[in-house]
């Protein structure tokens, strides 16, 4: 029971299409600075994004390799076990009616997924290239979650807390990647933050810091 305020929370935050826009932007950053390939932002989100529509051989190699269920809407449903849209036919009127009611937001649900996910099968394929033994597709699965935010990394009590403290989880896995990132690649990283986030930010303010407004 007290598991049902924290889903809500998270679905009516994560599933809005406002945080959609702002986390795809967020996570082309994480992943340019995160990355193990050298993520090329929106290129490489748009590889990643075709990948998922045609459903090619990369995607079925991101699955088998263990890289889908890392995005923060997986956290509350099994991936690949729920289809979108399935109206079954032997159902009665109240089940049908049941299916049409839950149907857009398992389409927001798909659509927050195919953004988050459309980044790290990117990710996937830059690390992997031409690769194709197991050993590589597992390397590449692995660092397609690190590229951004892995939420299903948590633990049997950090479960248990991310029922009932909707973000919990989030925030601690946040800050633990990027902790990660600068204490494994200290300069790598620092460049990458210079370039993406600290010189834009810089340039925003000279061009703005005389506006009244």
């Amino acid at each position: 029971m007290l598991a049902v305020p924290a889903k809500t929370l998270r679905a009516g935050a994560t599933l809005s299409p406002d945080f959609m826009a702002r986390n795809s932007i967020r996570d082309q950053l994480s992943a340019f600075i995160q990355s193990r390939g050298g993520y090329f932002p929106i290129f490489d989100f748009v590889r990643g994004a075709l990948s998922l529509a045609k459903q090619d051989e990369a995607y079925s190699n991101w699955l088998k390799g263990g890289g889908a269920n890392a995005a923060m809407v997986s956290v509350d449903r099994r991936y690949l076990q729920e289809h979108v849209l399935k109206l079954t036919e032997e159902a009665g009127l109240m089940t049908k009616s049941w299916n049409v009611m839950k149907s857009p937001l398992e389409l927001l649900r798909v659509a927050s997924e195919l953004t988050e996910n459309a980044t790290r099968l990117g990710e996937f394929k830059r690390v992997l290239g031409d690769r194709t033994d197991k050993a590589s597709i597992q390397e590449a699965a692995y660092a397609s979650r690190e590229a951004t935010v892995d939420f299903a990394r948590m633990g049997s009590k950090m479960r248990a807390v991310n029922m009932i403290a909707a973000f919990s989880n989030a925030q601690i896995q946040g800050m633990d990647r990027i902790i990660r990132e600068f204490a494994e690649h200290p300069v790598g990283a620092s460049a990458k933050v210079a370039a993406s986030i600290t010189l834009p930010s810089v340039l925003l303010w000279y061009a703005n810091h005389d506006a009244p407004r």
